[in-house]
């Protein structure tokens, strides 16, 4: 916890569904919010890995940094959250828009009043609390009272009740003006101030997929605010790309090497395509079982296969050419010496690959 800021971490066991597990915290955390201070921000249940990071960071520029923050918060960050497969949308940088309500003196004791009578005044207008539940027909509706200050003329026509039974607005005895508050963290574009957007993705979520989506929504603000500048900071879509270009480079480079290899040294074509069609089936197989197991596609998963295609050529014209062996020294036919060259060194060549 930090000042104005408290996170709670939950962790749960490897096999526990997350979505569940994210119903259960939400449920618990409506519980106790009432039991909660009533002027904090409404609690929020997110999910996260430990190994989350954003995958895509934007900076915003305008005329007015305040501005711009009020209109990211507001109105950018809810529309991006929306995005499919969008866990968190992160707005900082700055200034966090303020009003200040500077009262005077001389009018408050005009009018008999107390500094802390304005303050509780303001405060009893700017009220956002649960106001409890009702259950029907196997259904549970949570209601809550909102009801909060959010512009200069909001807080100017709060009341304040005076003895005598009148009543003054807080405009009758204050200044109120827009401005901003200090700032808590900076981002900077090219060297000059900005507001950042950091989107970071659920766990099951494609990261191609979200920083797509996510570059087509900003493209639809840009249409509807021409005036904002959105500069594209950091985005991980592209190292994703890389990696999955590099694991198809790896493979047709295999491919061609053991075509060439084995016809070198075997003398035959076509048996080196026996061995190029073993790759593309094998990374079928691959992908197959991931989609079975649930195992994501990341880069590590990736970086793994991409290991593994040396692994596959090598055990593909070991066993290719035993076969050959048989087929040439035995006089053997080819199904035969297709069975009786794998059968005799299977239990090698998996060793041999399981312990590499």
């Amino acid at each position: 916890s930090q000042d104005g800021l408290s996170l709670v971490a939950v962790e749960f066991d490897y096999n526990q569904s997350v979505d569940l597990a994210a119903v259960d915290a939400q449920n618990a955390l409506s519980k106790i919010r009432a039991k909660l201070p009533r002027e904090i921000g409404e609690p929020q249940v997110l999910k996260f890995s430990t190994s989350d990071r954003p995958v895509l960071t934007v900076g915003l520029r305008g005329e007015n940094l305040v501005e711009v923050r009020r209109l990211a918060e507001d109105v950018l960050a809810p529309e991006l959250q929306r995005v499919s497969g969008v866990a968190l949308v992160d707005v900082f940088g700055g200034y966090q828009p303020e009003i200040s309500v500077q009262v005077d003196r001389n009018r408050l004791e005009a009018y008999h009043l107390t500094l802390p009578i304005v303050v509780n005044a303001v405060k009893n207008y700017n009220v956002s609390q649960p106001a409890g539940q009702i259950r029907s027909e196997g259904r549970q509706f949570t209601f809550r009272i909102d009801e909060q200050s959010r512009t200069m003329q909001d807080i100017a026509n709060i009341p304040i009740y005076i003895p005598g039974g009148k009543r003054v607005r807080v405009s009758d005895i204050a200044t109120i003006q827009q401005g901003s508050a200090e700032d808590q963290s900076r981002f900077r574009v090219n060297g000059n101030a900005a507001i950042a957007i950091q989107i970071f993705k659920q766990d099951d979520a494609n990261t191609v997929e979200v920083v797509e989506l996510s570059q087509q929504k900003f493209t639809e603000i840009n249409l509807r605010y021409p005036s904002l500048e959105i500069i594209e900071g950091e985005e991980s879509a592209s190292f994703t790309k890389q990696v999955v270009d590099n694991m198809l480079g790896s493979v047709w480079q295999a491919l061609f090497l053991a075509a060439i290899i084995i016809f070198l040294f075997l003398g035959s074509f076509n048996r080196g395509l026996v061995v190029a069609i073993s790759m593309p089936m094998s990374f079928l197989l691959t992908f197959a079982g991931m989609k079975l197991f649930n195992i994501e596609v990341n880069m590590v998963t990736l970086t793994a296969i991409i290991l593994a295609v040396g692994m596959v050529v090598d055990a593909s014209v070991v066993v290719l050419e035993n076969i050959t062996r048989h087929y040439e020294e035995e006089k053997l036919t080819p199904f035969e010496a297709a069975l009786e060259g794998a059968k005799e060194i299977q239990f090698a060549v998996f060793a041999g690959n399981a312990t590499t």
